[in-house]
């Protein structure tokens, strides 16, 4: 917790059993610990039990909070299901998880925010598109019921040389209107690296996008790995 953003103190909470101690910050566990991603829920019928909200897991599921600190599940369906047909008219590839063939998705920070513009509620994730990691967008009213999903486009389409880890999608918040990304963006060309062996880049790029479904790429990297050697490769 900080008030400036510059000092920061980091709280006990004492929730979560960690090394035989509750002497911690820790807020959750479990799979819902995988890829959380909370966010201040600015629609104005919100109430103040669902002000925070949270996607997370893998398959995701939806999280709220009154405090941003003690969270509850609120539906034991995903999100979305791995094995839903609406992915493979849409060209997600499978791979086998336990011994059956699902679609590959959200492997990745899966990340929902309220978009006022459309008055509905916007989550963006990662999927597996003709061997390109990508990734795709759902909407809701109610935060509970989503619509299938669609693919979002780009003004240069990602390929195996310039594709998705992330999204980082998300409204901006002086002109609601827009949409900024900062997506980590893994890019196939000689890494720097002393270890010869490693090949690629993983570097954050932006897009922009006022509808939220088409987005106009910068392809020049907006964070580059940084002077040091060791920072150039895919890890």
């Amino acid at each position: 917790e900080s008030d400036d953003g510059i000092t920061w103190r980091k709280p006990v909470l004492g929730l979560i059993d960690f090394q035989e101690s509750r002497g911690n910050n820790l807020i959750i566990s479990g799979t819902d610990a995988h890829t959380f991603a909370p966010f201040i829920d600015s629609n104005p019928a919100t109430t103040a039990e669902m002000r925070y909200k949270a996607v997370a897991g893998n398959p995701p599921h939806l999280l709220a909070s009154s405090d941003g600190i003690h969270w509850r599940r609120l539906s034991d369906t995903p999100v979305i299901d791995s094995r839903d047909p609406a992915l493979g008219r849409l060209g997600i590839g499978t791979w086998e998880i336990e011994g059956r063939q699902e679609y590959a998705i959200c492997d990745s920070h899966n990340l929902a925010c309220w978009d006022a513009r459309e008055d509905a509620y916007v989550f963006y994730f990662r999927g597996w598109r003709n061997d390109v990691r990508t990734f795709l967008r759902s909407r809701s009213d109610d935060f509970l019921t989503w619509s299938e999903p669609e693919t979002v486009t780009f003004s240069e389409p990602p390929t195996t040389l310039t594709q998705f880890y992330t999204n980082g999608v998300h409204a901006y918040f002086r002109a609601p209107h827009l949409y900024v990304a900062l997506p980590m963006r893994y890019a196939a060309r000689p890494a720097l690296a002393p270890d010869t062996e490693r090949y690629g880049v993983a570097e954050a790029e932006f897009m922009c996008s006022r509808d939220g479904m088409h987005f106009l790429r910068d392809m020049d990297a907006f964070v580059p790995p940084g002077p040091d050697r060791r920072d150039w490769n895919k890890h």
